[in-house]
């Protein structure tokens, strides 16, 4: 199984910086960690992250590497602390794909790609379905990549 079409992948690049204000309440309890903030307003930045797109026409889609990990992990208050007794099991799909400019240059030699991709995400695949294929999916639910083709 391969996919095949024109798709736009996109990234975040940081551009830039972005003020905000937080304020803090004056009733935080005494032995809060913010407690000497009580009352104030204090002004942060952040990164401004910008999308940008790059189009990729007519190629050729092979994913080289699909894992399937799991871990537990827990929630947490909001001072940072680990809730006691709320661990949750969940799954990570790592995989890897590459970018070809047609399935015959693939074909020729498959070390001839031009971009390779990582998909990493948290996800509900628990072994039930076809890795490569939850991978194939995945790819093209991505935006940008919708209109791929299976081939």
């Amino acid at each position: 199984m391969a996919l095949q079409g024109t798709f736009t992948k996109y990234n975040e690049i940081e551009s830039g910086t972005i003020d905000y204000e937080v304020t803090y309440p004056d009733d935080l309890p005494e032995g809060h960690t913010l407690y000497d903030k009580r009352g104030t307003t204090e002004t942060h930045q952040e990164p401004n992250r910008v999308k940008v797109g790059t189009e990729y026409v007519d190629k050729y889609i092979v994913v080289k590497m699909a894992s399937l990990n799991s871990g537990y992990g827990a929630d947490y208050n909001l001072e940072g602390q680990p809730i006691s007794g709320t661990f949750n099991k969940y799954y990570y799909t790592n995989a890897q794909y590459r970018v070809y400019d047609s399935a015959e240059s693939r074909s020729l030699w498959p070390n001839n790609y031009f971009e390779e991709f990582e998909l990493d995400q948290e996800t509900n695949q628990t072994g039930s379905q076809d890795l490569i294929d939850f991978v194939y999916t995945k790819i093209k639910e991505q935006e940008g990549f919708e209109n791929l083709i299976d081939v």
